[in-house]
């Protein structure tokens, strides 16, 4: 897979990766969409059960890899404070006088 400009690449961490990449997201999106309607289209043709399987397998895997970026992206939205949250997590750990 090619690296793309917004994201580490192989090189970077699992942390580094998942839902950060906009662009990423995107063609896991588009993969997953064309690949299950190849899927309904190649089965509803009537081709063998091995081709369905193997289309089945490579929907599954573009499925799964956009989950786990948008499960990702929300739990850095959620959890990970931000330029606000930051400065109030910082007076909350400040003692008051």
């Amino acid at each position: 897979m090619a690296k793309c400009a917004g994201c580490p690449g192989m090189q970077g961490s699992l942390h580094a990766k998942l839902g950060t990449c906009g662009k990423c997201m995107r063609i896991a999106a588009a993969g997953s969409v064309i690949s299950w309607g190849l899927v309904a289209t190649v089965r509803s043709s009537g081709a063998s059960r091995g081709v369905v399987g193997l289309l089945v397998l490579v929907a599954a895997q573009f499925s799964l890899v956009l989950v786990l970026h948008l499960m990702a992206k929300l739990v850095r939205v959620v959890f990970e404070p931000t330029g606000r949250g930051r400065t109030e997590v910082a007076e909350w750990d400040q003692p008051r006088l």
